[in-house]
């Protein structure tokens, strides 16, 4: 429908040039000068319109045009009046001016305030990009438009792309914690973003899985690979970050952290190099790989994490091996996830004092970051310093 205050106006191309438009556009090609034989859409330019589409069926035409935010100038096109039952001259097109709707394309990061969606999103903001966050809670960083979506409820998955004024481009994919396989949802979720014009998925997923694996990750992966749609799957190995996430509490309370790795060699990685990975994927035309690796720029055990702590936070902090019934029950009971997420959690760590995460070092194709564990340590001491001394 026209806003009011928009007169409808004209513009008609001889059948020549109406022709040579078609010709010479992007997308699918047709030399059909009757507009007769099977729908065919494709991409072009005519005078001011920007970013227009013509669809062709029968001895009949439409023109429907999506506002492009490079152009000053935003023309929505409200009909095309065309010859019907003999050959015609000219193709006249019905369009209205209308700079005050603009559409802005947007970038939608799933999984509310966590720790590298939080980064990405900064990051995405900071290069001037629109950044709108999914969020079941609504709990998101501060100055950033949030949607309400929730993996476990289908009934929120149209909600980021019925926002007025916004047209979602790509989609930061984060599986929720505390499921230990949610494919199906989020495949359903993929469906509805690709019919609604998502061009890019980023996914989050670990540096051990593979695509044909039968986790929830890989049933993603191997869906959006099935797909063929444009995506790129994160594989970063564990996060420094989580010793504030899963152990910052122990920390500042006890001066102590546990796992059952002993032994473990892990080339931790930071979230913000993570996030500066995912940003270089976000805003490329084109991405040659679709997944990579990324690890850190050092191989390092806990107990020389907690070496590290004691010296940047001038107290002595502890790493403490337990069984794997005592995390398990750790993370159950006083980080609150459901038992077989916790158990889920602590065979990955068993898997990783078996080396699992040392393997990748050293392999040419993957991304190296630069901040080691002191240096992040450092940039985050105030965020272990105990409760009394905040």
């Amino acid at each position: 429908m026209r806003p009011a205050g928009h007169p409808p106006k004209r513009i008609t191309l001889s059948m020549s040039a109406a022709q040579g438009l078609l010709h010479n556009s992007d997308g699918y090609h047709r030399d059909d000068p009757q507009f007769s034989g099977p729908v065919t859409t494709r991409e072009y330019l005519v005078d001011d319109v920007v970013g227009s589409s013509v669809t062709k069926k029968a001895a009949s035409a439409t023109l429907l045009v999506k506002t492009s935010v490079e152009s000053a100038k935003t023309w929505f096109v409200v009909g095309a009046a065309i010859q019907t039952n003999k050959p015609f001259e000219a193709l006249t097109f019905i369009y209205y001016h209308n700079t005050l709707d603009q559409i802005t394309m947007s970038i939608l990061i799933t999984g509310g305030a966590s720790q590298v969606g939080s980064v990405i999103a900064q990051q995405l903001k900071d290069a001037d990009q629109n950044v709108i966050i999914g969020s079941r809670s609504g709990r998101v960083p501060q100055g950033f438009e949030s949607v309400k979506l929730d993996w476990m409820d289908d009934s929120t998955f149209q909600n980021p792309f019925k926002i007025s004024g916004i047209d979602i481009k790509s989609v930061y994919l984060l599986l929720p914690p505390g499921y230990v396989d949610p494919s199906d949802n989020i495949k359903q979720f993929i469906d509805i973003a690709a019919s609604n014009g998502v061009k890019r998925f980023v996914l989050l997923s670990g540096s051990a899985v593979e695509k044909d694996a039968e986790f929830g990750i890989s049933k993603v992966w191997k869906y959006l690979d099935e797909k063929k749609l444009d995506y790129f799957a994160l594989r970063p190995t564990w996060f420094i970050d989580n010793f504030l996430e899963f152990h910052g509490k122990d920390i500042r309370e006890h001066d102590e952290f546990k796992s059952v790795m002993p032994n473990a060699k892990i080339p931790l990685i930071s979230v913000a190099e993570i996030g500066r990975v995912a940003l270089k994927v976000f805003l490329s035309d084109k991405n040659e790989r679709t997944d990579q690796r990324i690890i850190g720029p050092e191989l390092i055990t806990y107990d020389q994490v907690a070496d590290i702590l004691t010296e940047v936070l001038g107290r002595k902090i502890t790493h403490k091996v337990v069984t794997p019934e005592e995390l398990t029950d750790y993370y159950s009971k006083a980080l609150g996830w459901p038992l077989n997420y916790a158990q889920f959690l602590v065979q990955a760590e068993q898997y990783v004092d078996a080396g699992s995460e040392e393997r990748w070092w050293g392999n040419p194709e993957n991304i190296n970051g630069k901040e080691t564990v002191r240096e992040w340590a450092e940039r985050n001491k105030i965020n272990f310093a105990p409760a009394s001394k905040v």
